[in-house]
């Protein structure tokens, strides 16, 4: 496999990112610098284009401003092998339904956030996405579309992509296992009032590894989803215990 990392940046706040790449000797591109950031939504439109860029068969979308890789592409790829080898494309899974307060008028139009399987990790987060780069052109493609109102009003990425996971043909997967993304929490609003949810309180650190005791699983790459700090990754990482 010859996988690259594929990355939206369009200002120069991704430094930490890029040192976790350069410290697994990930190989990896950037798209949209010094571009005008528009909406979520937008990011699948950028990647759409960008993906015609490069011509590897193998990418992983990432968001890079909250991402830390933790794992080599070599231990990359031969999770997805020996894991996900019936799908095209693994998409992040998250614990949380809730979502940011601008999700919340859209409910009511008839917008969803779709369950897959019946894990506690059974929600799409768009922010790290593995699969075939030629399969991820003809998805997004189709997707952007397809889409329908309220998905398309609303200006969100990943309600989106689980959108187009159940209603498009494709082959794709979520992590559910939390064998390739772990997310660490996610912004989002209680009873109106901002809070971090989803926050999973089932990583065991230590120098050696990073756990998560309920899937018993090792993930390899750490998602902050918003302003969930990712210090304790960073410390193994940078072996500063």
């Amino acid at each position: 496999m010859d996988t690259i990392v594929v990355y939206i940046e369009n200002e120069n706040e991704h430094i930490d990112f890029i040192h976790s790449l350069n410290l697994l000797k990930i190989p990896h591109h950037r798209l949209f610098e010094g571009g005008e950031w528009k909406s979520l939504f937008h990011k699948l439109e950028i990647y759409l284009e960008g993906l015609k860029e490069i011509d590897n068969e193998w990418v992983i979308l990432s968001d890079s401003r909250d991402v830390l890789f933790y794992k080599d592409i070599e231990t990359i790829n031969n999770t997805y092998i020996e894991h996900y080898s019936d799908y095209d494309v693994v998409v992040q899974a998250e614990d949380t339904v809730h979502g940011c307060i601008g999700f919340q008028p859209y409910y009511k139009k008839g917008m969803r956030r779709f369950e897959f399987g019946d894990s506690d990790f059974k929600y799409v987060c768009s922010g790290l996405i593995m699969g075939k780069r030629l399969v991820l052109i003809e998805f997004l493609n189709e997707l952007l579309q397809k889409l329908p109102s309220p998905w398309t009003e609303m200006g969100v990425d990943q309600p989106a992509v689980a959108w187009g996971m159940v209603n498009l043909s494709y082959k794709i997967g979520l992590d559910s296992e939390r064998r390739l993304f772990q997310q660490m929490a996610q912004n989002g609003y209680i009873d109106g009032k901002r809070a971090s949810i989803g926050t999973n309180y089932n990583l065991h650190f230590n120098k050696n590894f990073i756990k998560n005791t309920k899937t018993n699983t090792e993930p390899c790459v750490f998602h902050g989803a918003g302003n969930a700090f990712l210090s304790q990754v960073w410390k193994i990482i940078n072996k500063k215990y």
